[in-house]
């Protein structure tokens, strides 16, 4: 039982063995085949509980045992090298003529007998391997052999090759004696080309690309597809110096090719010289899926011959957004100027990055910019080199006054060095909106300190305001830098920002001392500055103003703000002026300071009959 089984698992192994090298490597194999007959080997040393007798083996075993596993490493390394070049058919029975060979070397180093029957059955056995083996020889050139191809529609392909013939196919002669004596055969082109899925051209069968370009009985649609494999094959093995008439392609076909190939094709005309060509074709067809560096090459060398370059500006454009362009493209576009706000401006910063100077491509961003009301953070760059440059002076104004009604009217955020130009533009007395104005004044209201340049400018501006009676509520907080008064004291003002043609209505309440009801007033305030609207009151100490806003727009709609309340509760100083006594007293009024008050009354009513008096003898 253990016998057969030993039997079937060694045919089995020639099997898999086979399956298992077709595709890897002979040597590799028996190294896999090894390493698991090693594992599995121990595997049943360790099962047998033999390990223990491995301590008795002696030096000479030992050394009998390690040759006999060379010998067993040698003989599989010639069996699975044979298994993959040969017919298992013949490497089995040649392997298993071992028997007879064991036989003899036994006879021979060992010294073992040999009897008649076992030298008979020798004989048989040696001549039943020879009759498996033997195998009547093929000529390349059998009378009678025929071969069809068929493809993958079933059509054959007579006067070729399907074949009835394996034996013959196989044979590596045969093979090239047909391809040497059909090399014009369509059908064994086809074959050879494309017998194997979608081909891919190579060193090796370029060649019959060409043949079969040549056959008239190849599909105009497929020989198409064929000359644009052979043109990019061509170009990338830079073997086009000079273009392949073969390859050419004529007006009606260019017209049914696709634009992926129709632009392989221009790039191919341009690299063997033919520049004008190409060129024509790029009018005609667009550079659509053309390779950028390829259209920048194409465009070079149209500027270079001169003449009118208006039509080169949307290839120009193509090139450029792939990130493909020279200084020559950048002052191309710079002098035509086309395209949108953020084309312009990238076609600007490459320029500065090269180092390159369009003024005219500047103006052109700003007055874009400027038309559109977009991109104001992204076009000031622009500005700051123009204006250090003494571009456009009506430009510049245009740009400040822009930015500065932005920040002031509408609130929008301006880019960070607005107020530095803002400021260098007022110290030498540029004239300026009154919003730019205002905006600058308003960002000074919030810094700590100011400088000497800046506190005059402060003096000079608010004294202008004031004499127009323009109040803000930003105004009270650069009072500290006035040095004569512009604004009324307790000066309150609300503001609200909307289109200047909404109509605002200003609803308050104003709270005065010793009154126990109070009005609830409406009224209607216009803009002062651009969208701007405002009110002012003066609020004594304790007085209390509330107050929202109700904007009406131009389709019938309202909004309306949120309720807002201010209270003046700050201490004024003794003495000073008329306002501030007023305060003062008020405040005694309301901590029930009768002594105090009628002090203060008593010198408000002398200092009153005094200014009266002067007056008079004015």
């Amino acid at each position: 039982l253990f016998a057969i089984g030993s039997a079937f698992f060694a045919g089995v192994t020639s099997i898999l063995a086979k399956c298992g090298i077709r595709k890897t490597d002979s040597t590799v194999a028996t190294a896999v085949r090894t390493v698991v007959v090693l594992i599995f080997s121990w595997i049943m040393v360790f099962a047998a509980g033999s390990f223990d007798q491995t301590s008795s083996i002696s030096g000479t075993t030992l050394l009998f045992l390690i040759l006999s596993g060379a010998a067993t490493g040698a003989s599989w390394l010639c069996y699975f090298r044979a298994l993959q070049i040969g017919d298992i058919n013949k490497v089995v029975p040649i392997d298993k003529s071992s028997t007879v060979l064991t036989i003899l070397l036994a006879l021979i180093f060992l010294g073992e007998g040999i009897s008649l029957p076992k030298a008979a059955a020798v004989v048989v056995i040696a001549a039943g391997i020879f009759l498996m083996i033997e195998k009547k020889d093929v000529s390349e050139r059998k009378e009678g052999a025929q071969i069809v191809l068929i493809d993958e529609e079933g059509r054959e392909y007579r006067r070729t090759v399907p074949y009835s013939l394996k034996k013959v196919l196989i044979e590596p002669r045969f093979m090239q004696a047909c391809v040497s004596g059909l090399k014009h055969h369509t059908g064994l082109n086809l074959y050879l080309l494309e017998g194997k899925g979608k081909h891919r051209l190579n060193s090796e069968n370029v060649e019959i690309a060409y043949r079969l370009l040549e056959d008239s009985r190849i599909k105009e649609s497929w020989r198409r597809r064929l000359k644009i494999e052979l043109l990019k094959y061509e170009r990338k093995h830079g073997r086009m110096e000079k273009l392949d008439e073969r390859l050419s392609l004529g007006d009606a076909e260019l017209g049914m090719l696709t634009g992926e190939e129709r632009a392989s094709y221009m790039e191919v005309l341009a690299a063997s010289g033919d520049r004008g060509k190409a060129f024509e074709l790029l009018e005609q067809y667009g550079a659509d899926g053309m390779n950028a560096r390829s259209l920048l090459r194409l465009i070079l060398w149209k500027l270079g011959e001169g003449g009118d370059h208006k039509s080169l500006i949307p290839f120009a454009v193509q090139v450029f957004r792939q990130g493909v362009y020279t200084e020559q493209i950048l002052a191309l576009l710079a002098e035509y100027g086309q395209g949108s706000v953020e084309e312009l401006l990238a076609v600007w910063k490459a320029a500065e990055d090269f180092g390159l100077c369009f003024p005219a491509l500047e103006e052109q961003i700003l007055a874009q910019a400027l038309f559109t009301e977009h991109h104001e953070c992204q076009f000031f760059p622009v500005f700051e080199a123009m204006d250090d440059r003494g571009g456009d002076r009506t430009l510049c104004m245009a740009c400040l006054n822009y930015l500065g009604w932005l920040d002031f009217v509408r609130g929008q955020e301006v880019p960070e060095g607005l107020f530095a130009s803002l400021e260098h533009h007022f110290i030498w007395e540029d004239r300026l909106s009154e919003a730019a104005g205002l905006s600058y004044l308003k960002q000074l209201s919030v810094l700590l300190l100011l400088t000497e340049v800046q506190k005059k400018l402060v003096r000079k501006m608010m004294k202008e305001l004031g004499e127009k009676r323009r109040y803000f509520a930003f105004m009270q907080k650069l009072s500290p830098f006035l040095t004569e008064r512009v604004m009324p004291d307790g000066l309150t003002v609300v503001e609200y920002r909307c289109n200047p043609a909404h109509r605002v209505i200003l609803h308050y309440v104003l709270e005065y001392h010793g009154k126990k009801t109070f009005d609830y007033m409406t009224e209607r305030i216009y803009p002062v500055c651009g969208g701007v609207f405002s009110r002012g009151f003066v609020l004594f100490y304790g007085e209390r103003l509330t107050w929202f806003f109700t904007e009406e727009r131009e389709d019938g709609s309202s909004v309306s703000t949120e309720c807002r309340t201010q209270e003046n509760r700050e201490e004024q100083i003794l003495g000073g002026g008329r306002y501030q006594r007023l305060c003062q007293m008020q405040k005694a009024l309301d901590c029930r300071q009768d002594r105090k008050l009628k002090k203060m009354m008593a010198e408000y009513e002398e200092l009153t009959d005094l200014a009266e008096t002067q007056f008079h003898r004015k």
